[in-house]
């Protein structure tokens, strides 16, 4: 099967779809479901077009779209939990982990290819001592992170 030369909107969902290969189901995502939607949308913007048949350079637009599917992942998944009780343990936040590597190897891919996948993301850390809320995150330890 030759690699396609050019994506439609709906191609592109697929594609981006496909990467999630059985956590697709288990997330119950299609390719009419809104995160993968937005997935798309967000891959075009990351390329640089409205429109994906401006989208010329296909290895750039498959390396974009893997990211924002994982990003969209990562999104949907960041309220996963770990907890035990009764000798029971539920453990869903492995797949949030999974979607956080799977973000950095697209990423890694991406600049293999020489797509800038650059931007920025603002990390709080938090500062805790004794007499403090140990809730209270200090906005003064805010700061800027290049990824």
């Amino acid at each position: 099967m030759a690699p396609p030369t050019a994506y439609t909107t709906a191609e592109l969902a697929t594609f981006a779809l496909a990467q999630l290969d059985a956590l697709a189901t288990a997330l119950a995502w299609t390719t009419a479901s809104a995160a993968v939607t937005e997935a798309v949308n967000d891959a075009l913007l990351a390329y640089g077009v409205a429109d994906v048949a401006d989208a010329t350079d296909i290895p750039k637009l498959r390396a974009v779209a893997r990211i924002a599917i994982w990003r969209a992942v990562a999104r949907a998944t960041a309220g996963y939990y770990r907890f035990g009780a009764d000798q029971m343990s539920f453990d869903r936040s492995q797949v949030h982990e999974h979607a956080l590597a799977m973000i950095g190897e697209a990423e890694r891919e991406a600049t293999a290819l020489g797509v800038g996948v650059g931007s920025s993301l603002i990390v709080a850390t938090v500062v805790r001592d004794s007499d403090s809320d140990p809730y209270a995150a200090h906005p003064s330890q805010w700061g800027e992170v290049a990824v």
